[in-house]
């Protein structure tokens, strides 16, 4: 996989994986982009993202990072989310498949896809981000207390649950979070094992 090199204060990268790691800052900072390199060639821990794609130019790419630019874009939201729930979890780096996998260069993009498993694999976390699944009421109800039932159906129905690679990221990291797109926690797969068994078929 093709991978664009960015400047030494802003992400990690390592020749022996293929893998390229977003440095976290504090949440003021957006999240994104941070100083200083490991000192180790080993890969650190890391959180990665599941999500799904945008449609054209939404997605953030490396490019656009290394460049400073692309927060405008509707993809830099939850690259924002992923690396202030990193830093809340005491990671330093977080991985995106959108900013690393050119999706316009089919002869890099298929190959890239079909060796995501052990990416997901040797996360500490996966953040499953939901971009159609709201975790508010509606306005009708803003005087209701928090309800399951509000997201439950979302969650049931999600374009993320329809995609091909789904099942490996449930799968193959060892701890894989759910969160609305307002970045509130739904849950993990131990305590959403009946809807993800009735959503996607995998055995409980």
């Amino acid at each position: 996989m093709a991978c664009v090199t960015p400047p030494p204060n802003s992400q990690w990268h390592s020749a022996h994986s293929n893998l390229i790691l977003q440095r976290v800052q504090r949440p003021s900072h957006k999240g994104v982009a941070g100083a200083g390199w490991p000192s180790s060639l080993l890969v650190p821990p890391y959180a990665i993202l599941s999500h799904t794609w945008g449609a054209g130019t939404d997605e953030v790419t490396s490019k656009d990072l290394t460049n400073g630019i692309g927060e405008g874009k509707p993809g830099y939201e939850k690259i924002r989310f992923c690396g202030d729930q990193a830093w809340r979890d005491g990671l330093q780096y977080f991985w995106i498949d959108t900013c690393s996998i050119g999706k316009a260069n089919k002869g890099e993009f298929s190959p890239a896809i079909n060796s995501m498993f052990p990416r997901y694999r040797n996360s500490t976390r996966c953040y499953a981000y939901l971009s159609d699944v709201s975790s508010s009421p509606s306005p009708l109800d803003a005087n209701e207390e928090f309800n399951p039932s509000w997201w439950e159906l979302d969650f049931r129905t999600s374009r993320w649950a329809t995609r091909g690679w789904t099942l490996q990221e449930v799968l193959a990291p060892s701890l894989v979070e759910f969160f609305s797109w307002q970045h509130k926690r739904l849950g993990d797969v131990r305590s959403l094992t009946l809807q993800i068994y009735e959503i996607i078929g995998i055995p409980k």
